[in-house]
């Protein structure tokens, strides 16, 4: 395993966390992970700490090397649905079930 301290620490779980956030923005283009994944969960951990004012944990280096990959801070902007990591949003994957069970009648 080779680690590398993008915040200059030696905390493994923050670091191991952000590369996979870098390799999911390269993957799909943004960083509007979906939240039902351990990806998805740390990205609503920095949200939650950042706004609760926690600078411990989320430093001004790690806000400044999110800022600098597209990190939405607020979630997702008005108006917008979420999506799975396909870019389906709950809606069209309702529609999509609904249309499967139809089909089976």
């Amino acid at each position: 395993l080779d680690f590398v301290s993008y915040d200059g620490t030696d905390d493994l779980v923050w670091n191991q966390r952000y590369s996979e956030l870098m390799k999911f923005k390269e993957e799909f283009g943004h960083c509007k992970v979906y939240t039902r994944s351990d990806l998805g969960t740390w990205v609503v951990d920095m949200r939650r700490l950042r706004k609760e004012g926690r600078k411990k944990i989320i430093t001004p280096k790690r806000i400044e090397l999110l800022d600098d990959i597209g990190f939405l801070w607020s979630g997702l902007p008005e108006g917008q649905a979420r999506t799975d990591p396909r870019g389906q949003t709950r809606q069209h994957r309702a529609v999509g079930r609904l249309h499967n069970m139809l089909s089976f009648s």
